[in-house]
């Protein structure tokens, strides 16, 4: 049944995101048909999904800086964990204090 495939992948994703690791969340609006996502880093583990702080997309490319909002998730709305931070030049300013992954997120459409 596709419930007990859910609740494999349900387990097989808690092995595998750990605190501080980045995921990629659908954040609802006003209904469950309206989502966007968001980058955020989990800080914490709750009953049914985790805490992060949510990660604001710089305007010219991939790269993100962390914000200081922070907001539960539930399991269900992870979409990808990331792959690890690529640690950026010490020597460019404009990189300062940027994140950047080594994933493709061309697929995805990230605030």
């Amino acid at each position: 049944s596709d419930s007990s495939a859910n609740a494999e992948l349900s387990k097989e994703l808690d092995r595998l995101i750990q605190p501080d690791d980045f995921v990629i969340v659908k954040v609802y609006g006003k209904t469950k048909n309206v989502f966007r996502m968001y980058v955020s880093k989990v800080t914490d583990f709750q009953d049914d999904g985790y805490v992060g702080l949510f990660c604001k997309k710089t305007l010219s490319s991939n790269m993100f800086s962390l914000t200081d909002e922070e907001s539960f998730f539930s399991k269900d709305d992870v979409i990808k964990k990331l792959m690890p931070v690529v640690q950026t030049s010490k020597s460019a300013s404009s990189w300062k204090d940027k994140i950047c992954f080594q994933d493709d997120l061309s697929a995805f459409i990230i605030y």
